[in-house]
């Protein structure tokens, strides 16, 4: 990897991780990085979940 391409493959990651806690039942990205931490086996079970199963703020 390049020196000029890391800020880009950092912001890559950040949108995604944004993305994946935004489909999580939790009250914001904060919450959600709490939980995480607090529960790293739960953190893996998000990924893995169809969308259809998740309970996300939509509904």
């Amino acid at each position: 990897m390049r020196k000029e391409s890391r800020p880009r493959v950092m912001a890559v990651l950040r949108n995604f991780v944004i993305d994946v806690y935004s489909f999580s039942a939790k009250a914001s990205p904060a919450a959600a990085n709490r939980h995480d931490m607090c529960h790293p086996a739960k953190s893996v079970e998000l990924p893995s979940t169809p969308i259809g199963e998740r309970n996300g703020p939509e509904g």
